[in-house]
């Protein structure tokens, strides 16, 4: 379970919002790091963006700026437009999360299906999508 607390980034002070997340990548990541969110409004300016007590910006999305007491980000997404556009992935709550130790992978290609010939290229570019949670632990079964 990840416990964020919420403050408000214009008038830096702690909200009374507790927000309880399950099942999260951050908490299973990050399990010793404290997660803190502030909301991005209209007239954001970059004192906004300035760290709060122990928490610094470490992600953020359309409407939400994470904050962290450890330097996380950059662990989970080298480059910051990443951080951007991909912030709130991991702070997400999933249905189950379990560990798969010595899994097999099969990389394809994205735009032509290429797969080292395991798969006909035509099935499996269907197996591919950004975002699309395209993943399952039963061999070329797709969600």
């Amino acid at each position: 379970m990840l416990r964020l607390k919420h403050f408000h980034t214009q008038l830096r002070r702690d909200l009374d919002l507790p927000e309880t997340l399950n099942n999260t990548i951050a908490e299973y990541l990050f399990p010793e790091t404290a997660f803190a969110i502030g909301d991005i409004e209209k007239n954001l300016t970059p004192q906004d963006l300035r760290p709060y007590g122990e928490f610094s910006l470490q992600f953020s999305n359309r409407h939400r700026m994470y904050f962290a007491n450890q330097e996380v980000g950059e662990l989970l997404y080298p480059t910051i437009s990443d951080r951007i556009a991909y912030g709130s992935l991991p702070f997400t709550a999933n249905q189950s999360f379990y560990e798969v130790q010595q899994a097999r992978i099969l990389i394809i290609d994205h735009t032509t299906g290429n797969n080292g010939n395991i798969l006909p290229e035509e099935f499996a570019i269907g197996l591919v999508g950004d975002c699309w949670g395209k993943v399952s632990p039963d061999p070329f079964v797709t969600t």
